[in-house]
C-alpha cells in the first residue's frame, strides 16, 4: 500500500474462499472475504525477535484441559522435557 507521498508498504491479507451453490449443488460463483491481517503478522514478527534477543520463550496455558504449550526456547530456559505438559 502507498501512502500519497510516501513508499509503498507490505500489507499482508487473509482470504477465506467459499463455493456459492444453486440448489442442485452445482457452483454457481465463489464468495471471497478478505482481512487486513498485517498489524497481527508485525505484532507476532516483534514478539519473536523480542523473545530471541531476550533469551525469553513463552507458554500458553489452556485451563479447561489443564494443557500448556510451550516454544522451545522456554524449555530451554526452564529445562522441561518435550513430553512435560
Amino acid at each position: 500500500m502507498k501512502q500519497p507521498g510516501g513508499t509503498l508498504e507490505p500489507r499482508y491479507l487473509d482470504f477465506v474462499y467459499q463455493p456459492l451453490r444453486a440448489p442442485d449443488g452445482s457452483v454457481t460463483g465463489v464468495f471471497v472475504d478478505g482481512v487486513d491481517v498485517t498489524d497481527r503478522i508485525i505484532t507476532e514478527e516483534r514478539l519473536r525477535m523480542a523473545q530471541q534477543a531476550g533469551g525469553i520463550g513463552s507458554f500458553e496455558w489452556f485451563p479447561a484441559t489443564g494443557k500448556m504449550m510451550v516454544s522451545s526456547q522456554f524449555r530451554r530456559v526452564w529445562a522441561w522435557a518435550r513430553t512435560s505438559t
